[in-house]
């Protein structure tokens, strides 16, 4: 006789935070494969790569707020006010929830991750309207390209290998060589200045070989939301089995996270996600 399932063994607080999971792991899955196929000869995929991270980070934050509010009041969800209080500025809620950027190294108002984390807080709130800011209003704004630049090629300085940097950069400047007479470049880069021909050669290797390092400096930032959401989760559950036993209020939300304990090595081996 198979497991009988009955829409009352449900609330419907069940089904929102599950679908709330899908969406943020739907987010998050595709904002990081976005940004590992991204380079500066496909800079839409940087925007796409920027709008699901931001937003999958926001949601996934939000959820560790909602689930602690039910675990801490009997089930009970925080009202309307009170989500709107905690704002869409990711650096505020990160701060809000008692998170901490996880290099230990340097002050966090230096680390890689704290830049990251103010890059895509900033591009949830402006940036994201760079291009048509600028067209409106004649005026220059930060650009999120640019902003992306400069985090990159910190931790590509920080941490890619310098016998493969080089190898990177002598191949490109021989390639140019010998090709400067017969082939020329007409683009940008994410500096926002032509393209060189040398550049040309090594924008792409580059970014090939830095991209999974900027993925795994998000994956440190993701993991104290990671397990705040975790543990908030497991409260929840509790409280739930305290108050209302016959009914499932919580679902597991590590299902939903399952692919953010990866180790470094295969996330830096890994090309799609989940």
């Amino acid at each position: 006789m198979g497991l009988r399932v009955s829409p009352s063994d449900f609330t419907d607080s069940f089904r929102l935070l599950q679908q709330e999971g899908e969406l943020f792991k739907s987010c998050l899955c595709s904002g990081l494969s976005a940004l590992r196929h991204a380079d500066p000869g496909n800079k839409g995929a940087y925007y796409s790569a920027f709008f699901q991270l931001s937003i999958g980070m926001e949601r996934m934050m939000k959820l560790v707020f909602i689930l602690r509010h039910m675990a801490e009041h009997d089930l009970a969800t925080p009202t309307s006010a009170e989500l709107v209080r905690l704002g869409h500025d990711l650096s505020t809620i990160f701060r809000a929830l008692g998170l901490n950027t996880t290099d230990s190294q340097v002050p966090q108002s230096v680390s890689a991750h704290s830049q990251l984390l103010d890059f895509f807080t900033e591009f949830a709130k402006s940036t994201r309207y760079h291009n048509l800011d600028t067209l409106a209003k004649g005026r220059a704004t930060r650009d999120p390209l640019v902003e992306y630049n400069r985090v990159f090629l910190r931790i590509v300085s920080d941490d890619l290998d310098r016998r493969l940097l080089q190898h990177i950069s002598s191949q490109a400047h021989a390639l140019a060589s010998a090709m400067e007479d017969s082939v020329g470049v007409i683009g940008h880069g994410l500096d926002g200045h032509l393209i060189t021909l040398p550049n040309a050669f090594m924008l792409g290797p580059l970014h090939d070989a830095g991209t999974p390092l900027v993925i795994w400096k998000i994956y440190e930032l993701l993991a104290p939301v990671r397990d705040a959401l975790e543990l908030a989760s497991d409260q929840a559950q509790a409280t739930n089995h305290r108050v209302l036993s016959d009914k499932a209020a919580i679902p597991h939300m590590n299902e939903f996270q399952a692919f953010l304990w990866h180790d470094r090595e295969g996330v830096l081996e890994q090309t799609e996600w989940p």
